[in-house]
């Protein structure tokens, strides 16, 4: 999410076995392929979560529509086993990036929601070695963090931590391989407050890499333990059944005046090719 987006909207209720999230958010519009972004309010959505009913439910809720599909299940392989990580990773190729995470308590704490929150600091630093093909980036999260119990029964996380890296690559490449290195107790907890500011490289089409900065903020304004109505977590009677729910708006007018006007002078104006 850019610096400029409009601020994303998040409700969550949970009970011990079910979890309702509501999010009202934006979706933004190029008008060209050098303008500006328009910036329009997406539907307001809901995902419910029914460990008792082994069932996921997506909800529109402007639309008065809702789509569901069973949980998703996951079986953890020992490390011998077929199919399991150790398996899949390549033993004969050397670490082409290292991924560091260095986590700093800085020991400050205030209270927050009656909760006492601690102030910690999250580098993440991805430094490429001999053979990689993505450039550094380095993420620095500041926040501030209590110990809440934010699952459910059917969700519940392995005591176990592990490591994930995203990359992308072109048809035909090697994938980087990653060497992870942790320093510090990594922060578990649920962030009230956090700013993360991301640095990275984009490569051109002409193969060049152009540096850029994305800052993610994260503000809880409550956080409250009354009673929820179980009714929040049932699909409202009147809801239509559909395949999937439509989670953007409507493209703005003037860009669709702009999309109609192009494809009609490409069609009628077509440019001269030498």
């Amino acid at each position: 999410m850019s610096t400029d987006a409009p601020p994303v909207e998040k409700v969550v209720y949970r009970q011990s076995d079910r979890k309702r999230e509501e999010l009202r958010g934006w979706f933004g519009f190029r008008s060209r392929a050098h303008g500006g972004t328009i910036f329009r309010r997406a539907p307001h959505t809901a995902l419910i979560t029914r460990c008792d009913l082994k069932q996921m439910f997506h909800l529109n809720v402007d639309d008065r529509e809702y789509a569901v599909w069973p949980l998703p299940t996951y079986s953890v392989g020992q490390p011998d086993s077929p199919g399991s990580m150790r398996r899949r990773t390549s033993p004969t190729r050397d670490p082409t990036l290292q991924v560091e995470t260095e986590t700093i308590d800085t020991g400050e704490r205030k209270e927050w929601f009656g909760r006492t929150a601690r102030h910690v600091v999250t580098a993440r630093r991805v430094t490429p070695l001999a053979g990689a093909r993505r450039m550094s980036s380095q993420t620095i999260t500041d926040g501030w963090y209590v110990d809440v119990d934010t699952e459910i029964s059917c969700s519940r996380s392995s005591p176990a931590t592990g490591f994930a890296l995203l990359t992308v690559r072109a048809d035909g490449e090697l994938p980087d391989v990653p060497v992870f290195r942790t320093i510090g107790t990594p922060e578990c907890g649920y962030a009230l407050a956090s700013k993360s500011t991301w640095s990275d490289h984009i490569r051109r089409p002409h193969g060049s890499f152009e540096s850029y900065t994305t800052v993610i903020e994260i503000n809880v304004t409550d956080l409250s333990t009354d009673p929820i109505d179980s009714q929040i977590f049932d699909v409202p009677k009147g809801f239509r059944l559909v395949t999937a729910i439509r989670q953007e708006p409507n493209a703005p007018l003037r860009l669709r005046w702009n999309q109609a006007f192009d494809r009609l002078a490409s069609r009628y104006w077509p440019r001269h090719r030498a």
